[in-house]
């Protein structure tokens, strides 16, 4: 399964970190929070991608009975976290203190992204990652319905 699921997560988290560079860049003159979260993004869907090959290594040396291979791929395994708190929390705190600064979201909803990212930078960062695909959802919904100023025709 983490081989069909992990890949298409990737894949279409870069095309939401995308829109979110473009989206924070527009307004108020971009402050460098569109790249940041990029770059959250692309770490996030990397980890991903990396998630999905160690899950599956993790079962091909348990067909083949290698369980010391089992033993360190799931040694990797358990700190994958840090990847991805870390791209998170780069991703929603740019683009909360982004959105604060151009008014690409409400601001309750910038708010709210800023504080979940900064709870990934810290022991209730558990909490955070929780949050994080309703966040995504939210998110991209927003974004989907409301207009980008600069795909309006002059």
């Amino acid at each position: 399964m983490a081989l069909l699921v992990a890949p298409l997560i990737a894949f279409l988290l870069l095309f939401f970190g995308a829109g979110l560079r473009r989206r924070l860049a527009q307004g108020s003159g971009d402050a460098g929070h569109g790249l940041v979260a990029f770059a959250g993004a692309l770490l996030g869907a990397v980890t991903f991608a990396l998630v999905g090959m160690l899950e599956a290594a993790m079962t091909n040396s348990a067909h083949e009975g290698q369980r010391d291979a089992v033993y360190t791929l799931n040694q990797l395994h358990s700190y994958d976290w840090l990847g991805w708190n870390a791209a998170f929390a780069a991703m929603l705190l740019a683009t909360g203190l982004g959105a604060r600064r151009n008014g690409m979201l409400p601001t309750p909803l910038s708010w709210l992204t800023i504080v979940i990212g900064a709870s990934l930078l810290t022991p209730i960062g558990f909490f955070g990652f929780i949050l994080v695909p309703v966040w995504l959802i939210a998110v991209g919904l927003w974004l989907s319905l409301t207009r980008d100023p600069r795909s309006a025709p002059v």
